[in-house]
């Protein structure tokens, strides 16, 4: 290859096999005795190839690029060519013709672009085969693994295919193209002949997978006998590890899949519609706990449990992103007969905070807004309990064109354009337009984007429940390349307290999912239609709350992670307390972009009470073990050997361990209390619990599993506790706390959130660190608030 295909020294990791990870250490160089860094080595031996494929211009604001990949024999190099093509929507406006075109959903993957794809000017003809010469061609541009397999294995032999895939058809170096084509990508998904989910390259045992789930999985007389013996153990672990395919981890799929009206999965040579694999992953889903046990009875040996790709362990299949999509793509929207969507039917807020938490974003701030396009409420809305100052005449919501405002869509690329992204928007004219909180912004910190997406949501829902709920995004670390190269994309920020981190959710974030449950589930509820709160714990108190804005002339940027509160009031009196979140000065960072200063000083300003302190708290449920203090604090006694049990088990032990809920949220069915009481005399010598230890035991009652596993998705990782009774009128409380709580912590109801709260006070300074949700048995539906409440917003 010629240098001129090369790009000056730069680091890369195509030639290894494995990724090299931070260098550190330090060599010495016998040459000349000079000590430097293996960081300097890496950028030296190290090098990029460079495209040198240069883009025609287009008019990116109707038209886009359509590739077309030239026919080709198997084994022989890419060759392709892009030309323009208006879409269906633009068609009358633009000075170009419409073509059919796939789009393709892929996982780009996290090697570096080296696979060289021969790009040809193009020649205007649009049908029938093109034959190149040397003379066409234009220069080489490189892709990624992933999407050469792809590319390879669309082409064929005797015939051009005509697709669009992003990295190839935006010009990506170009700045005013690229924010208006990202704009946009929700009508190119949407009027795609079809989108194409490729799930990579395919391995030997793709077909056997794919005619597993269309032959056997799908024919339901079949299914019931299929999950009646060991015997087909394999497969199905085939479908299992097809579920963990990093594709099913994208949270831009989402829209590529869920705007498409018609999709096909491909892995390799293997095809299957998107709506029979979706049938057969429900119905999977349906026979999961059968499943289960036949996986886990064949995983009984050491070797086994060392196999990754044979060990289910603690995988809950039902976490997984590819579950999650199946469901979310039938109920987000109701459909015309042709596909095309009719309504949106469910918020922003339950999109972000409950439904997508599986998917990961390389931008954290498209956690955001990469499902913006989906949500029935980026428009404006009627009948809002408190319609904010920024709502605006309702539109009706009858079957139209898509307005623009909503194609709004921009990945992680534009951090530093939204300028630009502005301009673009401004000059479309249209009215209504999505609220200016949660327009995708990158130059803001993820702080601001977190906070206004916070504040957006609690004026809508009129809920602090958003607080408990953990979703949000860790702020994006420095990659392997940035290292080498010694930048930073961004500092690295440290996030308020009251800005729940999803490493609280119940799996973890997304790439924890495949280890298994890691935490509680949330106690806050969300149902995909609308927010159903499982408790009432503030009563139906509307929430008095404001993020409080940075003053124009600071000029530094702080981060937020403590809670202040004023005077706690007498519990006996009508409550008082204002409390709110406060910030402390930020660490300097190492040098990074610079970002507009911040809109939030990190302080919420909440409305609430304290309700008690913690006294006494147990260890952490530690993979299912609840220990024996834990139930010496709800009233069981401390047994010995020789002592008979009791025949009761205390109510408030029983209902803590459930939450006092069953598994649909609604009341804790009566018999918890007898299956309480059965597991109570299985204790070990301890007086600690396994709640793990039953459920493969063949003979174990079905009421006792059923139990132990709401109690599992309760407890998980959590802690018990009693408060001190600081008050004098309610007697010592008893409920579970989040793993971080600790004695001394604060109990408090805030105005708005259906569930309590812990908070720790800061040493020698009235700030409280926000440490999460919890249950306390008794006061979960407003028993707290006995005294008549003065009108919101209640007291100055």
């Amino acid at each position: 290859m010629s240098t001129s295909d090369k790009e000056e020294d730069l680091p890369s990791f195509h030639r290894y096999d494995k990724p090299i990870g931070p260098l550190q250490h330090r060599a010495q160089t016998w040459d000349t005795g000079a000590v430097r860094t293996l960081r300097g080595i890496a950028q030296k031996k190290i090098r990029l190839w460079k495209n040198t494929y240069k883009y025609k211009p287009i008019a990116y604001h109707e038209d886009i690029r359509i590739l077309k990949i030239l026919h080709g024999k198997e084994g022989s190099n890419l060759e392709c060519m892009l030309f323009p093509s208006s879409l269906q929507s633009t068609k009358s406006t633009s000075t170009s013709n419409c073509h059919k075109y796939c789009a393709l959903s892929y996982w780009w993957g996290e090697d570096l672009p080296t696979h060289p794809v021969e790009m040809y000017d193009d020649t205007g003809v649009r049908d029938g085969l093109q034959t190149m010469t040397p003379f066409n061609s234009s220069g080489k541009f490189y892709i990624r693994d992933n999407l050469a397999a792809a590319l390879k294995q669309f082409r064929k032999e005797t015939e051009d295919v005509n697709v669009w895939v992003d990295a190839l058809c935006i010009n990506q170096t170009d700045v005013e193209e690229k924010t208006a084509q990202v704009a946009r990508m929700d009508v190119i998904y949407s009027e795609a002949t079809y989108v194409c989910a490729w799930l990579g390259a395919g391995k030997p045992e793709s077909r056997e997978t794919f005619d597993f789930l269309k032959n056997k999985v799908l024919d339901l007389q079949e299914l019931d006998n299929l999950v009646k013996t060991s015997d087909h153990a394999r497969k199905w672990r085939l479908v299992v590890n097809l579920m963990k395919n990093r594709w099913f981890s994208r949270r831009w799929v989402i829209q590529e899949l869920a705007l498409a009206r018609i999709a096909v999965v491909r892995w390799g040579s293997e095809e299957i519609e998107w709506s029979n694999f979706a049938d057969a992953i429900a119905l999977f889903m349906t026979k999961h706990d059968e499943i289960t046990d036949i996986l886990e009875g064949k995983e009984k040996t050491f070797s086994a449990m060392q196999d990754p790709d044979t060990h289910i362990g603690a995988l809950d299949p039902r976490a997984l992103g590819a579950n999650i999509l199946v469901n979310a793509s039938t109920n987000l929207f109701r459909r015309l007969p042709d596909g095309t969507i009719k309504q949106r039917l469910v918020n922003l807020e339950v999109l972000v905070t409950a439904l997508f938490l599986a998917f990961e974003a390389s931008e954290p701030k498209d956690t955001i807004y990469a499902v913006l396009s989906l949500a029935k409420d980026t428009m404006a809305q009627p009948n809002l309990a408190n319609p904010p100052s920024w709502e605006v005449e309702s539109v009706d919501e009858s079957p139209a064109p898509t307005p623009p405002f909503l194609q709004i869509i921009v990945n992680s690329c534009l951090s530093s354009f939204y300028s630009l992204f502005s301009l673009f928007w401004a000059a479309s004219g249209d009215e209504d337009p999505i609220d200016p909180r949660i327009v995708p912004d990158y130059d803001k910190s993820l702080t601001d984007v977190c906070a206004d997406f916070m504040e957006y949501c609690i004026e809508r829902s009129q809920s602090l429940d958003i607080l408990c709920r953990h979703w949000a995004p860790q702020p994006r670390k420095p990659t392997q390349l940035e290292e080498l190269k010694g930048t930073r994309a961004e500092e690295v920020e440290k996030m308020p307290s009251w800005i729940p981190s999803i490493e609280g959710h119940a799996y973890g974030g997304p790439l924890d999912t495949l280890q298994g449950r890691k935490n509680g589930d949330s106690l806050v509820g969300c149902d995909e239609r609308q927010n159903h709160q499982h408790y009432h714990a503030s009563g139906n108190l509307r929430p008095c709350v404001e993020f409080r804005k940075r003053s124009p002339d600071v000029k530094t940027c702080q981060d937020a992670t403590l809670l202040e509160k004023s005077n706690q009031p007498d519990i006996s009196a009508p409550p008082e307390a204002s409390l709110k979140f406060d910030r402390t000065p930020k660490q300097p960072a190492a040098p990074a972009l610079q970002l507009r200063p911040r809109k939030f000083d990190g302080t919420l300003h909440v409305k609430g009470f304290k309700l008690d302190t913690i006294k006494s708290i147990s260890g952490r449920v530690s993979r299912g073990i609840i220990p024996a203090e834990a139930f010496e604090f709800g009233g069981w006694p401390k047994l010995c050997v020789g002592d008979t049990f009791p025949d009761k088990v205390p109510d408030q032990l029983w209902r803590t361990l459930v939450a006092d809920r069953g598994f649909d949220g609604t009341n804790a069915p009566a018999w918890y209390r007898r299956a309480c009481l059965e597991c109570m005399t299985h204790v070990d010598n301890n007086g600690d619990l396994d709640t793990n230890k039953f459920k493969d035991i063949e003979d174990t009652p079905a009421t006792m599993k059923l139990f132990l596993k709401r109690v599992r998705n309760i407890v998980w990782n959590r802690k018990f506790f009693i408060t001190a009774n600081d008050r004098k009128n309610h007697g010592e409380l008893y409920g579970i706390a989040p793993p971080k709580a600790a004695i001394n912590d604060i109990i408090c109801i805030l105005f708005g959130c259906s569930v309590p709260v812990v908070l720790r006070k800061v040493e020698n300074e009235d700030r409280h660190i926000f440490v999460g949700e919890c249950y306390v048995n008794g006061m979960m539906d407003g028993e707290s608030l006995y005294v008549k409440m003065p009108d919101h917003p209640y007291f100055k």
